[in-house]
């Protein structure tokens, strides 16, 4: 609609001459739809590239495009958050032009995470008719007299994310939802507490990096938070263990995860439209992005996403 008669071909570059070690870059492409998933779905693993005959991975050219490479990403991520965290820890240390790209590199593929997990459970939520916001963390609402070891029946604090796909963040501005529920309630959202545990360990960059100088404000970002949610998930009981390191839907090929995410989310919306009855969800306004992923934005974020009022000259 807002381009007509535009037509949209999504390519992949070939990457043969990293095998071949050749100067210049592969002049060959591949259609995205039908050269490599297709092949990929039929269950074929290279392509023959035409301009140099050789064989060429397709899990390699779909790295970090294609959702089935989110396993892949993830352990990217995970080792480069530990070359970050043995860097911000070195006593005296300088900082190289390849440690820079590597902190670039992890934070491109920390925004694709969260790109990928809003547009999956986002839209999931449309589809249930129970949209609202979903990426949180909890606070207990009094750290002095916290206990973890005797988490149910405290009193917590539930504070919604912005999911700015560069860096999602909690809503300074808002106190949150006060969250005092029962174990049964727990035990409903669990599922959906560890694909939490997932956006949070692997959607938020460790650290970012201006010039030649690493900012280090949102060093180990959360990691009370994950460990808040991981105790709470390892603590309750009857819980079927699903792996909590992928973003995929496990429904595709085991029906159980279907029969748990429906119901921790609708017991999440259920939570958040009983305590914001005008249903403000702390500011956070819903933006549609040019690509048609669902995005729940702080005010600042999603300013860039609203169509300026067009004001004609009288």
């Amino acid at each position: 609609d807002r381009f007509k008669g535009l037509r949209i071909r999504r390519e992949v570059p070939c990457i043969c001459h990293w095998e071949t070690q050749a100067e210049q870059p592969c002049q060959e492409v591949y259609r995205y739809e039908e050269d490599l998933v297709r092949r990929m779905e039929a269950g074929r693993q290279t392509i023959q590239c035409r301009a140099s005959d050789l064989n060429v991975s397709i899990s390699e050219l779909l790295y970090g495009i294609h959702t089935s490479t989110t396993s892949q990403v993830i352990a990217v991520v995970e080792t480069g958050q530990q070359e970050i965290i043995q860097m911000l820890t070195a006593m005296q240390y300088t900082m190289q032009q390849r440690d820079i790209v590597l902190i670039r590199q992890i934070q491109q593929l920390c925004e694709w995470n969260v790109r990928h997990f809003t547009r999956q459970w986002n839209l999931e939520m449309r589809k249930m008719e129970a949209e609202c916001p979903n990426t949180f963390i909890v606070l207990p609402r009094s750290r002095a007299s916290f206990n973890p070891k005797s988490w149910i029946g405290q009193s917590y604090t539930l504070h919604l994310l912005c999911q700015y796909p560069s860096g999602p963040h909690r809503l300074d501005k808002h106190a949150g939802y006060e969250l005092s529920q029962p174990k049964e309630w727990w035990a409903k959202v669990s599922p959906w507490l560890k694909h939490i545990i997932t956006f949070l360990r692997y959607g938020i960059p460790l650290a970012g990096v201006v010039g030649a100088v690493i900012d280090t404000v949102d060093f180990k970002s959360f990691e009370a938070e994950i460990n808040l949610l991981e105790k709470i998930t390892e603590d309750l009981p009857d819980i079927v263990e699903s792996d909590p390191r992928s973003f995929e839907r496990a429904y595709v090929h085991d029906r159980h995860e279907e029969t748990t995410i429906g119901p921790a989310l609708r017991a999440l919306y259920s939570f958040l439209k009983e305590n914001d009855k005008a249903q403000t969800w702390g500011g956070l306004d819903k933006v549609v992005t040019p690509e048609g992923n669902i995005l729940w934005l702080c005010e600042q974020h999603a300013r860039p996403y609203k169509t300026p009022v067009l004001q004609l000259d009288r």
